[in-house]
């Protein structure tokens, strides 16, 4: 089941946070691809993730967190432009967030001890978001 919304433009927007786990990975692969969302959580392998999505095995609430801001982000992205342009805006250097790389920006999220600094992630999700927008905006 798909939980959406509407933009202010009228298009119909899918909430991350209103979907059963196994549709936001199902919704973010179909976007990213498996190997790029595999990244992007921070496991070693593919099959994993088409294990979440099959409803098989449950992620940590953080991963789980991660990969639902991932969602998010790789939304606003291809509302905008192709899939493919949002895989490469995962995949390339991003100038305003200091030339890092999104998806290792959101793997590393992922690799925080399991009492992380929750400003330092909430700031890494504002400037990842924020980059998202003004790239969406062009």
């Amino acid at each position: 089941m798909r939980t959406v919304g509407m933009t202010s433009k009228g298009a119909a927007t899918l909430d991350p946070d209103s979907i059963m786990f196994p549709q936001v990975v199902k919704e973010l692969v179909e976007i990213l691809g498996a190997g790029l969302t595999a990244i992007v959580a921070n496991v070693g392998e593919t099959r994993r993730v088409r294990l979440w999505m099959e409803n098989a095995g449950t992620p940590s609430m953080r991963r789980q967190q991660i990969i639902r801001f991932a969602l998010r982000v790789a939304l606003i992205l291809s509302q905008r432009h192709t899939r493919e342009i949002a895989q490469a805006w995962f995949q390339g250097l991003n100038r305003h967030l200091g030339d890092e790389v999104p998806a290792l920006l959101l793997r590393n999220l992922n690799d925080k001890t399991e009492d992380p600094d929750l400003v330092e992630v909430v700031e890494a999700e504002k400037r990842i978001l924020a980059a998202a927008r003004n790239f969406a905006e062009r």
